[in-house]
């Protein structure tokens, strides 16, 4: 294998980046195109403009709370509204302005307001108006537009690849899985069949992406681990009591020894899954006996209604806006399991030593 492999959700990944960059960057161009047009009006109408006196008839100041995730602080909105006659035609519009204006305003019952006889819509104070005409250099409005922009396009990538992102079922996908051992880079684990034990290897994040290479390229496992600086378990297989997982799961729990400990074993997909399944179970205690149970659609999304609750009262309680969009993310994951499960109820597939070993 001359090069790298990607797996099918690496690819998407791929794909969504590049999409996604694309959109940020023409959003981010057309929104420094469309600020810079508006400016190019507005400087006509510097150029050019008719003079009214403007009826006031409205002054408002307004406290808005502005809750974040550490605190919540109070910001002051003082707003002006006015209107004039052009011809019979009568002309509204309210826009914001500052404390010092809006203390100058108080007695004030008329203001000088410019217009475009051509188009009475573009109308403003004269501060407003030349404000407004300023903003005519592209670079200076993409950039700032960009500063919005760029976070959001990222908050974006993440959520749509948490989301929609997976790796897809039914595939042993090419360069990731070998006779006895099966890399997963989406959960960042090795997981190995050596001699009489399974080595299940949490690797450095930084390190995946190499560690993916020497895969491909059939280095040792002893290898693998140095290189993906990774922290390994093993796990002796004579050790083990029980091991459950579902059909839908791309995990194994594993219970070994005296003590009963639990440990859950991470696959890039539930069809390699299946592919360790079918040679660790061979290799297990003898008296180890399969047992399946097929549970009912409403058994099966039971844990989903009770997490779509939950966010439901999350939603319904809270205001804050972070913990309003964690809890819509709740709600989309607890909706999509949720018809999953109901689609195709989960079975259950469990090893265990039977009660005649056991005592």
């Amino acid at each position: 294998m001359s090069k790298k492999v990607k797996s099918p959700g690496q690819k998407r990944k791929a794909i969504l980046k590049v999409v996604i960059f694309i959109l940020a960057l023409g959003i981010t161009a057309l929104g420094g195109l469309i600020q810079g047009g508006v400016a190019e009006s507005f400087k006509e109408l510097v150029a050019k403009h008719e003079i009214v006196d403007a009826e006031v008839t409205g002054l408002k100041h307004e406290v808005k709370t502005i809750r974040t995730r550490r605190r919540t602080r109070e910001k002051d909105v003082y707003t002006l509204s006015y209107q004039f006659d052009v011809s019979g035609q009568k002309v509204t519009n309210s826009l914001d302005i500052t404390e010092i204006e809006f203390k100058k305003l108080q007695d004030t019952t008329s203001i000088e307001v410019w217009y475009s006889a051509d188009n009475l819509e573009m109308n403003g104070t004269p501060r407003e108006v030349r404000s407004l005409a300023g903003g005519d250099n592209f670079y200076v409005n993409a950039g700032s537009l960009g500063i919005i922009v760029l976070p959001l396009s990222v908050v974006a990538y993440f959520l749509i690849a948490m989301l929609f992102i997976r790796e897809p079922k039914g595939i042993l996908p090419e360069g990731f899985v070998r006779e006895n051992s099966w890399l997963d880079v989406e959960d960042e684990y090795l997981v190995a069949l050596d001699k009489e034990q399974i080595i299940i290897s949490k690797l450095n994040e930084k390190k995946v992406s190499e560690v993916q290479k020497l895969y491909q390229h059939d280095e040792p496992l002893e290898r693998l681990l140095e290189v993906g600086k990774a922290s390994v378990e093993q796990i002796p297989l004579n050790s083990i009591t029980e091991v459950k997982t579902g059909h839908h799961e791309d995990t194994l729990t594993i219970t070994y020894g005296e003590k009963g400990k639990v440990r859950s074993v991470e696959f890039l997909n539930p069809t390699v899954k299946e592919h360790a399944l079918e040679r660790i179970v061979p290799l297990l205690n003898p008296d180890l006996t399969k047992s399946s149970k097929q549970l009912t659609r409403l058994q099966a999304a039971m844990p989903s209604i009770v997490g779509l609750l939950i966010s439901c009262g999350i939603l319904y309680y809270f205001e804050n806006i972070i913990i309003l969009m964690l809890g819509g993310l709740a709600l989309f994951f607890a909706i999509k399991t949720m018809l999953a499960r109901v689609i195709d109820p989960t079975l259950i597939m469990t090893w265990t030593l039977s009660e005649e070993v056991e005592a």
